[in-house]
């Protein structure tokens, strides 16, 4: 038998491509828009996308002409509609984009069809519940079911998110520095131990939840299940991060079938579970165009997505297995001193975005 000689494959990195990925629905929370574009990174020259800042982003109606303009949060990487943002049932979208250096974006008209309720919701714990690559082994966590009907005689499409909000404990660590008026001041180089680098970590005040969000694609098409009651779905893996109580909040979307198309090749593309031997999937086709320039692609796609919502609950406190390692508190104290002339600081406000909150989410038991 013959030895073949390996070859480093060559790839043709494409710079200043844009991917947007974005989503409108007819929940408050549901909305959000991201834009990245991809360079070549400058001190180790990887291929990397970047968040994209300062753009002007509106939902524009064109039933109404209704327009909802975007605030960028910069540090959860996202734009975000107004809190109390709702898009009506039945309405069309469509999405605008003009980054800082002029280029403009705009998406095909989506409309918000009729959603298809939850029935039920429930979670079974398993030791093993997935692989990962980052710990080499099974990890533990809560795998997520639904029950819902399907309607009869129409076809469906559907994809499912979550996210989740435990309590936070530390809402900010300085390293090197004291938080002292909204940042992490070092105070011109003062370290008490300047040998090494020292922590500060400063407790949450008020109450801080922590958001997660999933990261898989979890999708269905009703083809062999039309106008059936669909029992126990697996559609979510709530990882054991950690050992506190957890509320997951499931959204179950209503996709026309491009979007179905569309987040069908993207699962294909990311989870890489079409076999070895199998055909590359289709092309990541979206609905966004320049229209100033009509030969540039851009990646990614805006869906509008009529959106059912199930909360459940999750007392984690006895279980065993925590994937995260254990929160260590280093407050200003003998070993943290505080700064000459200072007062003691052990509190941080909980930061508002897209990943955590000091709003009680509306499910949280009393």
């Amino acid at each position: 038998m013959n030895c073949i000689e390996p070859v480093e494959p060559e790839f043709n990195y494409i710079t200043g491509l844009i991917t947007i990925k974005a989503i409108i629905s007819n929940e408050t929370g549901g909305s959000f828009v991201k834009i990245k574009e991809s360079e070549i990174e400058a001190v180790f020259g990887k291929y990397v996308n970047v968040p994209v800042n300062n753009a002007s982003i509106t939902f524009v109606n064109t039933n109404t002409t209704e327009v909802v303009n975007l605030i960028e949060d910069v540090e959860s990487e996202v734009y975000l509609p107004p809190n109390d943002f709702e898009a009506s049932l039945g309405d069309t979208w469509v999405l605008e984009i003009k980054l800082a250096d002029g280029r403009e974006y705009k998406s095909l008209p989506e409309t918000i069809k009729q959603p298809v309720a939850i029935g039920s919701i429930e979670a079974e714990f398993k030791q093993e519940l997935e692989y990962s690559i980052e710990k080499e082994g099974y990890v533990p966590g809560h795998s997520i079911k639904v029950s819902f009907n399907d309607p009869v005689d129409e076809k469906n499409y559907y994809y499912w998110s979550f996210r989740s909000f435990e309590t936070k404990v530390i809402c900010l660590t300085c390293v090197d520095s004291y938080y002292r008026n909204g940042i992490c001041d070092n105070f011109d180089g003062y370290y008490p131990r300047a040998a090494e680098p020292f922590y500060v970590t400063y407790l949450c005040e008020p109450d801080c939840w922590r958001i997660r969000y999933n990261q898989k694609i979890e999708i269905l098409d009703d083809e062999f299940t039309n106008g059936s009651a669909i029992s126990q779905l697996p559609i979510a893996n709530i990882l054991l991060h950690n050992v506190k109580d957890i509320l997951v909040e499931i959204r179950q979307f209503s996709l026309s079938k491009p979007a179905y198309n569309y987040y069908k090749v993207l699962k294909d593309l990311t989870e890489n579970n079409s076999g070895f031997n199998a055909p590359p999937p289709a092309a990541l086709v979206g609905n966004m165009y320049n229209p100033n320039q009509e030969d540039e692609y851009v990646l990614g796609r805006f869906t509008a997505a009529a959106t059912s919502k199930a909360t459940i609950f999750l007392d984690r406190e006895s279980l065993q297995g925590a994937i995260d390692a254990l929160e260590v508190l280093f407050p200003e104290s003998e070993n943290n001193p505080t700064p000459p002339g200072t007062p003691e600081v052990l509190y941080a406000p909980c930061r508002e975005g897209f990943y955590s909150t000091s709003i009680k989410p509306e499910d949280w038991p009393n």
